[in-house]
Formats: structure tokens, C-alpha cells, sequence
């Protein structure tokens, strides 16, 4: 009586398809003691139920691919969910840094306002430099689009002199209040010159 191997060619084929060492039809042969003919011929039919119409080849490929394609995912999802977290918390950063400023703003205006009606020059640049509001209003200005954020700047300056609009002042008050916005330097008492952009 003959003596017969039985060869289990789903675990052959499961490792040459799907494990990370990758290895070559000789490997499996010499691990697995089975001719190389045997195992080629194996590998390459497309009609056996074992391949689903698929080379071993063809079936590496695609689980390579499809691993790839799930990494990818995965550190794409992670980046997402980092990137969401970091994005929350910049937003968290700005909302307060928002609301610091906005409240600061809120008492000096109130300060100005008790100065203007009590007859009195409320020094805003004694409190905050004209020049770093000037860039938040700016700012505004560019997100919103709106006249109001570059007036904000303006007005802190103009409540000083009991106006309450822009429109009240002289050309050369606008000029100044203007120079001053741009350049950040106090123009109350040193001379000033318009700069053309």
C-alpha cells in the first residue's frame, strides 16, 4: 500500500496570501514538503474551490492592498480625531481669549463713557496699546467684513474728545486718529505725517 501525504492547502495557502513574511513558493515547498510543481500548479488554478478564481498571487495583492487601504484609514481616522481635538481646543482658546478681551473692552468703554459724561479725558492708551487693538479690529474687519470692527478702534480714541461718530470729526482729526491707528505711536504731542500706501 502506498504511502500517502495529506497535504492541507488552505493553511498553505493562507500563509503564502497572508503572512507578514511574505513567503516565496520555495519556502512553502521546503516548510511544508511538497513539490514545487505541485504547489505552482495549485497556486495558479483559477477553478479550484480553495483560490475562489483567484491566483494566490492575485490574492496577496489584494490583502496587501486591502491592509494598506485599513491602515490608511486608521491613521487617517486617528489624524481626524486628533486634528478635531486640537481644533476644539483652539476654538475652547479662542472663545475665552474672545471673551477676556471682549470684557476688557466692555470696562474700559464703560470707564470712557463715566469720563464723557462726568467732562473728563479718559487716557485709553494708558490702559491698552491703540495699535494692538488696531490688529484685533483689523482681524474682525477681515473675518467679518463688517465697517463696524475698524470703527471699534476708532471710537476708543474718539470718545476722548465727547464725539460719537466718525463722521463728526475733521479731516485732520481722521488723519491723526488714522496715523496713530497704523502706526501705533501716541500723536498727541509730537507731529505726524501721513504715509500714502
Amino acid at each position: 500500500m502506498p504511502n500517502y501525504k495529506e497535504i492541507n492547502w488552505d493553511i498553505i495557502r493562507a500563509e503564502y496570501v497572508m503572512s507578514v513574511e511574505y513567503p516565496s513558493i520555495d519556502d512553502l515547498c521546503k516548510k511544508y514538503e511538497v513539490s514545487k510543481p505541485l504547489v505552482i500548479q495549485k497556486s495558479n488554478d483559477r477553478e479550484d474551490a480553495i483560490n475562489n478564481g483567484k491566483t494566490w498571487q492575485e490574492q496577496r495583492k489584494e490583502f496587501i492592498d486591502k491592509k494598506r487601504n485599513s491602515e490608511e484609514n486608521e491613521a487617517l481616522a486617528q489624524s481626524k480625531k486628533m486634528i478635531k481635538a486640537v481644533v476644539t481646543e483652539l476654538n475652547d482658546i479662542g472663545l475665552k481669549a474672545f471673551k477676556l478681551v471682549s470684557r476688557d473692552l466692555d470696562t474700559l468703554l464703560r470707564l470712557q463713557q463715566e469720563a464723557i459724561d462726568n467732562g473728563e479725558i479718559f487716557p485709553v492708551q494708558k490702559y491698552v496699546r491703540l495699535a494692538d487693538v488696531a490688529k484685533i479690529a483689523e482681524s474682525l474687519h477681515k473675518l467679518t467684513g463688517s465697517q463696524g470692527a475698524k470703527e471699534m478702534v476708532l471710537r476708543l480714541e474718539v470718545g476722548n474728545k465727547n464725539q460719537k461718530s466718525l463722521s463728526d470729526l475733521s479731516d485732520e482729526e481722521l488723519a491723526k486718529i488714522d496715523y496713530q491707528a497704523k502706526t501705533g505711536m501716541d500723536i498727541t504731542d509730537t507731529e505726524y505725517e501721513i504715509i500714502d500706501e
